[in-house]
């Protein structure tokens, strides 16, 4: 031991210094009130620091709810389970410095995540025109409810609360009733049109919806800048609407005004083709509404071909049927994005259907729009997908692996459309005889020309061959060739009447489109017929067609694909 005074060694158990003469022991230390402080008094403080660290460690675990203990089962709503199968664990503590607004932020994200409802989104279009640019357009609205009836408006949502792919997006918007939004109407103009709309009604059915849609864009507010064109149909699809895309109401309703039936058929599917190719001229929020009250008598197009069309060009349709109408309506609304609607005689059709055109109208004008740049590239006509989610401060939502197909070269289109007409007008052309219904489909100077002209003028006005609406048609292929012109392969089957004997037909055909350099008009200049069968019914295995020239095809012309 040594002296804590001058350091010098001190005898066992000495009490004073032998050197200096000062105590060998420090004395008592002072507490920072100036007390001594002995034993007793030691514990005494002790304890009562001990009763404060574990009344404020209970005012805590109350205030926290006593968050920190091991959670038990967790119960979800099957919207926040199917929208969030897998969430994430929400993210530790920062152990480096912060300011008091960072110190605050976890606990705002954590009342966000917490208080968030279920919302739901329904895609309205995708617009893939920019795809080669890494650009990509989706339109959607969002719901309160699954079934889409409960819609939400949040101007506080941001490009920030978006993900596509788990990737940022680049751009959010909002679709404004001042930005243009463009609509086809696509109105039956059948014979039955004409009959009374039931048995309750006096008016036609016709005046009924002539009616709703001049109510319909009577009802259209000054700031909704809307486009629509005018396209109905009978026997045949027109080769030109009745009135294309205008933003002039009073044009457009004065249109409306000599909608009337010509006691035709219902050629449905090649109107829809039509409107369809008409749409795509226009850009921005776009959709299809047609109403029809019987079923397709089309000749040149198929529910599965308009359905590829309306994928392949990024437009929705929507359908509204009346009475005992098209089965397939349904088929094509849902397949193309767009919605069903359905409406029996037991009710107002004027009434049902103003209230139809409106609600979808004002879906259009009041959606969000959000850009993205697509993780990988695909060609013209292939499928590419996403996934869309949503977290805001109120909602959250996440949409199922959604499927498109990326827009077709414009060059494509137009050739697909000119096939499209020269179908349609084939079939007049051999229905009526008259070859020039067909003439400016086919290129003048071609064998194929001659060769047709003396097929329809000479051999079916001899024996007249009757060509009933189309069962199954399809593009199979699209492939251009050196010097310009395209190469199509075309899947049609339909039935037909010969001799009075009802009887179908499937043909594989391939069509060689060149452009007239005068009209820029894409023509048949080439036709090859690879596969044909005849068949008496569903269980006739067919056979060849002609005089053995042509192969016995090779499918199931009985299926769609």
């Amino acid at each position: 031991m040594f002296c804590l005074n001058c350091g010098d060694a001190l005898v066992p158990n000495a009490r004073f210094c032998g050197k200096c003469g000062k105590p060998t022991e420090e004395p008592a230390s002072a507490d920072p009130i100036g007390l001594p402080q002995s034993p007793l008094l030691k514990w005494l403080i002790a304890s009562l620091a001990a009763v404060i660290v574990l009344a404020g460690a209970f005012l805590w675990m109350w205030q926290s709810d006593f968050s920190f203990l091991p959670a038990g089962p967790q119960v979800s709503s099957a919207a926040e389970s199917k929208s969030d199968p897998d969430p994430a664990p929400a993210p530790l503590p920062s152990a480096s410095p912060s300011t008091d607004s960072d110190q605050r932020e976890p606990e705002q994200t954590a009342a966000v995540e917490t208080s968030a409802a279920p919302a739901y989104i329904r895609i309205n279009q995708v617009d893939s025109g920019d795809y080669a640019n890494g650009k990509v357009d989706v339109y959607f609205s969002l719901f309160s409810d699954e079934n889409f009836e409960n819609e939400l408006r949040d101007d506080r949502l941001s490009a920030k609360m978006f993900k596509i792919d788990d990737r940022p997006v680049s751009d959010f918007a909002f679709v404004r009733p001042s930005d243009n939004v463009s609509v086809n109407l696509v109105l039956d103009k059948s014979g039955s049109m004409a009959k009374q709309a039931s048995a309750y009604d006096s008016a036609t059915k016709i005046e009924r919806v002539r009616s709703a849609a001049i109510n319909f864009i009577q009802s259209v507010p000054q700031e909704f800048n809307g486009q629509f064109e005018i396209l109905s149909f009978s026997n045949y699809a027109p080769s030109e609407p009745d009135l294309p895309f205008t933003s002039d109401l009073a044009k457009v309703e004065n249109q409306l005004a000599y909608y009337e039936s010509d006691n035709g058929e219902t050629a449905l599917y090649d109107s829809l083709t039509e409107a369809l190719y008409s749409t795509n001229e226009v850009s921005g929020p776009k959709y299809i509404i047609a109403f029809t009250d019987g079923y397709d008598s089309g000749y040149g197009a198929s529910a599965y071909s308009v359905i590829e069309l309306s994928k392949q060009l990024g437009i929705p349709i929507y359908t509204i049927g009346f009475g005992d109408a098209e089965t397939d309506l349904s088929d094509i609304a849902l397949q193309t994005g767009g919605q069903s609607f359905s409406i029996s005689e037991e009710d107002d059709l004027q009434q049902e259907l103003q209230h139809i055109y409106s609600d979808v109208f004002e879906r259009y004008t009041r959606q969000y729009k959000i850009t993205y740049t697509p993780s990988r590239q695909v060609v013209d006509g292939q499928e590419f997908s996403f996934v869309l989610d949503m977290k805001s401060h109120d909602y959250t939502a996440r949409t199922d692996e959604q499927i498109f197909t990326r827009k077709l070269d414009q060059t494509f289109i137009a050739v697909q459309s000119a096939l499209s007409d020269y179908q349609t007008n084939y079939t007049r052309a051999v229905n009526e005889p008259d070859f020039g219904m067909v003439s400016d489909n086919v290129k003048f100077d071609s064998a194929f020309y001659r060769d047709l002209k003396d097929r329809i003028e000479n051999d079916y006005t001899k024996n007249p061959k009757k060509v009933d609406p189309i069962q199954n048609a399809r593009i199979e292929s699209v492939h251009q060739r050196p010097d310009g012109s395209y190469e199509i392969e075309y899947f049609k089957f339909f039935s037909f009447r010969e001799k009075e004997r009802s009887k179908y037909e499937a043909d594989r055909n391939t069509y060689v489109m060149t452009q007239d350099p005068s009209s820029s008009q894409w023509q048949v200049s080439e036709f090859t017929r690879g596969e044909c069968s005849i068949y008496e019914n569903a269980n006739d295995p067919g056979k060849a067609c002609g005089k053995g020239e042509q192969s016995k095809y090779s499918g199931n012309p009985w299926t769609l694909n």
